[in-house]
């Protein structure tokens, strides 16, 4: 009895060192990171906050709608947005850090279900290393940071790992993670359904095809829920987001995988994967999961374009990178390539704290559009806002809000572009639509010219629209980062992009005289 209280002090001071690495490595970037190199992702990403304002109207009985009266599925996080929603026990303004929270308990997770698979196959002493590793990847940190539901799935895929490396897996688990799945992205149900591949051509065919049969139950009750409810058959993210012929999004997502890998590790640990899985005298069968889910994730990746948010869709190459890492150290004759594996794997996994944007830590006091958001909240109840960025401006003003980007709209999201430059997530547009719904407000990036992004030129809506606040959107307040231009020449107003003033905000001019006022720009 005695000699098992140093293994349980050893195991109990392990997992507490593990716990305050994941806690401490979210806490650092959500206080000090960004989600994306730009100031409206400073404190949580934009995307984020469209699921956390379907989260508030759930929790104030209006449904799980964006604008009241309008059925549009523009969150693609079903089981996330549902997680949010005990979060508005603790206040409207505390979502995110809640959101940051359970982020970082699920990290917490990640690690332990790793430490178990690695455990299984190689011992304990690797497992350590292993959660050790997971642990300490600035990239799963800066996730969990957004506020997204990345680090869910993550945690989803591990558990469905975990679960098939079992000789007889226990089919009620199963079936509970793959639903899990299934409700956490629009895309989710590929993920049991590879699962199921593997048990069939590893022999397991029982289990195969009893996971098949409840994939299908599942996904016939949600798309049947999903047409009753919003009136589509697939939510409307995905419409707004695959967009463009398939050779441009195949040559965007080649170049973004190229562009990113190498520094968050994603490139080494591919690699070291690959090589492990030839070299390996391992059966087969034991790493088919993780090597099937490794080429499906890079092949999905490159098929949708890419994505602006990094390795969002990535994250899983980082815990089979790992595991086929140690694999092949494990198996190396040479104490020296047994430690040079791991610590390289480790190296080029921080190389993207020193690639700057995300990881430029500093002191962050400012976000242009949460700043935004609150001071919109002074205009009108049910003014109709339009906007590019449909996250924290409609969360914080609670405006009706019209998104030029078609996420969260059926008839943008819907659309068939013309031939257009590709740009990942964010094809869809139509600037006709948007002025003939005639918001009072119409927010967007300002371009030198006057013009604003999508298809916005100062021809268009000079009829009925002028420049009433330009937002600073630099990484650093200003002290005045709202400035009303009204009445102010162009020449000016084009001064004050020049030097980061460029996030534009247009307002209706049969409506300028109820807005609310700011300090007048001294030029």
């Amino acid at each position: 009895m005695n000699k098992k209280w140093p293994e349980c002090i050893n195991t109990a001071v392990g997992c507490l060192f593990l716990v305050v690495l994941c806690i401490a490595g979210v806490s650092l970037h959500a206080r000090y990171g960004y989600s994306w190199p730009s100031s409206g992702h400073a404190f949580g990403s934009d995307d984020a906050f469209i699921s956390y304002r379907y989260a508030a109207n759930f929790f104030n009985g209006n449904g799980l709608i964006f604008n009241p009266g309008e059925a549009v599925e523009g969150y693609s996080n079903f089981l996330y947005t549902l997680l949010m929603v005990p979060g508005f026990f603790f206040g409207y303004e505390r979502v995110y850090f809640y959101s940051v929270a359970i982020n970082a308990l699920l990290l917490v997770m990640c690690c332990f279900v790793l430490k178990y698979i690695i455990n299984k196959e190689l011992g304990a002493i690797y497992a350590w290393i292993g959660s050790a590793m997971l642990a300490l990847t600035p990239a799963l940190w800066a996730n969990a940071a957004t506020g997204l539901e990345s680090t869910l799935f993550l945690f989803l895929f591990l558990a469905n790992w975990a679960l098939l490396s079992q000789a007889k897996p226990n089919v009620t688990w199963i079936c509970v993670v793959a639903l899990a799945t299934i409700l956490c992205r629009v895309d989710g149900f590929i993920l049991p359904l590879l699962a199921a591949s593997c048990l069939w051509f590893d022999g397991r065919k029982k289990y195969s095809y009893q996971l098949l049969l409840f994939v299908l139950l599942v996904m016939a009750i949600y798309t049947s829920w999903r047409v009753f409810y919003y009136g589509d058959y697939i939510a409307n993210t995905y419409h707004a987001k695959i967009a463009g012929n398939i050779f441009e999004r195949v040559e965007s997502g080649f170049k973004i995988l190229y562009e990113q890998s190498l520094y968050n590790g994603v490139a080494v640990y591919a690699l070291f994967s690959i090589a492990a899985a030839l070299l390996s005298r391992v059966v087969f069968s034991r790493i088919l999961f993780p090597l099937v889910y490794l080429v499906f994730s890079l092949t999905y990746f490159i098929y949708i374009g890419g994505d602006i948010y990094y390795e969002r869709f990535l994250l899983a190459v980082f815990p089979i990178g790992i595991f086929f890492t140690l694999l092949m150290s494990s198996r190396a004759n040479l104490m020296a390539v047994k430690l040079t594996l791991p610590l390289v794997a480790v190296l080029a996994c921080s190389l993207v704290a020193f690639q700057g944007g995300r990881f430029a830590y500093q002191s962050k006091h400012y976000d242009m559009w949460n700043n935004l958001g609150r001071f919109l909240a002074k205009v009108e109840p049910g003014s109709l806002l339009a906007i590019d960025a449909a996250g924290k401006v409609p969360y914080y003003s609670t405006l009706p809000t019209l998104d030029m980007l078609g996420l969260n709209d059926r008839h943008i999201g819907r659309r068939v572009m013309p031939p257009q430059p590709f740009i990942v997530g964010h094809a869809k547009h139509d600037v006709d639509y948007v002025l003939s719904r005639k918001p009072v407000l119409i927010a967007a990036w300002g371009l030198p010219n006057l013009d604003l992004r999508w298809g916005l030129t100062r021809e268009k809506y000079l009829a009925n629209y002028e420049i009433k606040y330009l937002v600073n959107s630099l990484l650093e307040s200003r002290g005045q980062d709202i400035v009303d231009v009204q009445g102010v020449t162009f020449s000016e107003i084009q001064n004050l992009i020049g030097v980061g003033y460029n996030y534009v905000v247009l307002a209706r001019r049969d409506r300028l005289g109820v807005l609310p006022q700011v300090s007048e720009w001294s030029h």
